[in-house]
């Protein structure tokens, strides 16, 4: 797991506020090692295969998400985690080459438009 960011000695008196964060990222941690390992095991025959594991979030968390997967399970090389990216039921992305020393991968998001007639 790693480091929290605040600094105490023993026997200062840690306050409350701190004390609920550290709570916090530590649940934080332990829900992103489960959510981790819950991956590994749900997909396990397209990790054996090499096949590529997509994960896309709204939220800016891809490249947490991302590392804790890779220090927690087998799954390596083939995972691409995407963030900031809200789809709606019928939308299609396209994954483009990436750029930035692999870093970055340019997404168009394509809405699908049905007529209603």
């Amino acid at each position: 797991m790693g480091h929290i960011g605040l600094n105490y000695k023993i026997g200062d008196r840690i306050p409350e506020m701190a004390i609920e964060k550290i709570a916090s990222e530590l649940a934080g941690a332990l829900i992103l090692e489960l959510f981790a390992t819950s991956i590994e095991v749900a997909l396990y025959n397209s990790i054996e295969k090499k096949m590529p594991v997509i994960l896309i979030f709204e939220k800016d968390i891809a490249c947490s998400v991302g590392n804790v997967i890779r220090r927690e399970t087998r799954l390596k090389t083939n995972l691409l985690p995407l963030d900031e990216l809200t789809l709606k039921d019928e939308d299609r992305i396209n994954i483009s080459e990436p750029l930035v020393g692999c870093q970055v991968f340019p997404v168009t998001v394509k809405s699908l438009i049905f007529n209603m007639n």
